[in-house]
């Protein structure tokens, strides 16, 4: 397989089967990502597919400057996903109640406790600036190291830990208020 770079410039001049080699090579990591900021399976595939659809668009005008390719598709990925709760927000006035049932493999108290709080941790990372939501998503759902985010973020690990540090901070601060603030 060509190295990633060669697969750009090689998309970059319409090459279908290059622009292929790179979706395969990343819409897992995309798709885990946006997965765990929706909690959603169907969401995260619709957001996912919206993201490399973008991404098609702007290869013309991708430059490496330093962001790696992934890191890019993060950005992009980022963006989809506060556009996906922008309109969320806009949406739940309307909302019918989720008429879906729990997994048959866990109780229904248990799987209704971990969505509840899975849904209060997600709510709570919305009061994050973008790039703490995208240093906690990268840190400590997607399992990258400080050198990997800060890479991935284009930023020195130094201000990865401080976003890190922040980010923590306000959501521990924010979750153990209770529910009653989330």
């Amino acid at each position: 397989m060509k190295p990633e770079k060669a697969l750009i410039k090689a998309a970059q001049r319409g090459d279908k089967d290059a622009a292929a080699a790179l979706y395969r090579a990343h819409v897992g990591q995309i798709y885990r990502y946006v997965l765990r900021r929706v909690n959603d399976a169907m969401i995260a595939e619709d957001i996912t597919a919206d993201v490399f659809v973008r991404a098609l668009e702007s290869l013309p005008q991708y430059e490496q400057k330093g962001l790696p390719f992934l890191g890019w598709l993060y950005h992009i990925a980022s963006g989809k996903v506060i556009d996906y709760y922008r309109w969320a927000d806009r949406r739940k006035k309307n909302a019918p109640l989720d008429e879906t049932l729990p997994s048959d493999t866990e109780a229904p108290e248990s799987a209704a406790a971990h969505r509840l709080q899975m849904e209060q941790t997600l709510q709570a990372m919305q009061i994050l600036t973008e790039e703490q939501q995208r240093v906690v998503t990268l840190r400590f759902l997607e399992g990258h190291s400080i050198r990997e985010t800060a890479q991935l973020m284009n930023k020195n690990e130094n201000a990865i830990k401080g976003l890190q540090f922040r980010a923590l901070q306000t959501l521990s601060e924010r979750l153990s208020r209770g529910e009653q603030d989330v």
